[in-house]
């Protein structure tokens, strides 16, 4: 069970970064930004309890609106 956990984080951990350091750098037509990170939300088990899966959700969207600078939006605010 520990080693599942282990896995998951580790897999959120990489996920995040490649998200960061890679794909927000890469643009598909100029106009097209892919979104890997969702992947971590569709490979966790479905054993899963709900409560994880939602604090493991809430936590990699906040991750990567920090990261982003969006505050939660897809739209850069003028201020």
């Amino acid at each position: 069970m520990t080693y599942l956990y282990l896995k998951n984080a580790g897999r959120f951990i990489f996920l995040v970064l490649f998200q960061v350091w890679i794909l927000n750098n890469l643009r598909v037509g100029g106009y097209i930004n892919p979104y890997f990170y969702i992947y971590f939300v569709l490979l966790l088990p479905f054993s899963a309890p709900k409560w994880l899966l939602l604090v493991s959700s809430f936590l990699l969207g906040i991750s990567i609106d920090l990261f982003m600078n969006t505050r939660g939006s897809m739209q850069r605010l003028p201020y």
